[in-house]
């Protein structure tokens, strides 16, 4: 890619143009496709960036709106194996992923709270039909399962208590992303947060990096940093070439 070329620095004027007067800060919210074919402007207007392939304009726009999927190769073929038709991005194909988003949200499930027999039966439903879709690719998949375990929104909610039955915490609005996130700490309180919400927040990859965030910084304030690591990094064994500070 040609971004190995650039360091991450390359990508602060997109970001000030787009937060330029709060224009795109509702895009997570109330997708637009008309907003966002203007963001796609702005991201492919000077160089290097006005030769962008979908893949990477997409990652631009999930990463600082949160408004869309990356459309790479993966997304693409996963979305072919079980829609079982090719996806674009354009207006149509951002219409599909509405579509599939609206329609599995909280709100679809709310019908069945009450009704457990319906609940589980519609579970069962979608579950057979994704790995049929599955079995067509991979034939011998569906007999390779040892043990299967189905959440929908109303599981997470139960579980977490995130609004929505959110997985990934708060929302990647503007306020919330990066430097804005919930912090790990207020050190005058002598409170420590670690979760998808906190920084740097989403998913299982930012909750792991979260604890690690949360629990160094506990450390340092307890002053007891370098008898942690020492017990957890003991010295290195005979053989080990690796530098010291990554033992």
């Amino acid at each position: 890619s040609f971004l190995l070329q650039y360091d991450y620095k390359i990508f602060i004027p997109i970001i000030k143009e787009l937060f330029k007067e709060n224009k795109f800060n509702d895009l997570f919210e109330n997708p637009d496709w008309d907003k966002i074919q203007n963001a796609v402007n702005i991201i492919t207007e000077k160089p290097p960036f006005d030769k962008s392939t979908d893949t990477l304009i997409t990652k631009i726009l999930m990463g600082i709106v949160g408004c869309v999927p990356a459309f790479d190769r993966f997304f693409k073929e996963g979305y072919k194996i079980f829609q079982g038709k090719n996806i674009s991005f354009n207006n149509k194909g951002f219409e599909k992923i509405l579509e599939i988003y609206q329609k599995l949200d909280e709100k679809y499930w709310e019908k069945y709270k009450n009704d457990k027999e319906a609940y589980r039966a519609e579970k069962k439903r979608i579950t057979e039909n994704l790995i049929n879709r599955i079995e067509e690719h991979f034939p011998g998949f569906k007999d390779s399962i040892e043990v299967m375990e189905i959440g929908t929104p109303l599981t997470m909610k139960k579980f977490t208590l995130n609004d929505g039955g959110a997985v990934y915490g708060a929302a990647q609005e503007w306020a919330q992303t990066n430097i804005f996130r919930f912090p790990n700490t207020f050190h005058k309180k002598k409170l420590y947060f670690s979760s998808a919400w906190a920084t740097p927040g989403g998913g299982t990859s930012g909750a792991l990096i979260s604890a690690i965030g949360c629990v160094s910084k506990l450390l340092d304030y307890y002053g007891i940093k370098k008898e942690f690591n020492d017990f957890i990094l003991p010295e290195a064994v005979p053989g080990d070439n690796r530098p010291e500070s990554v033992r």
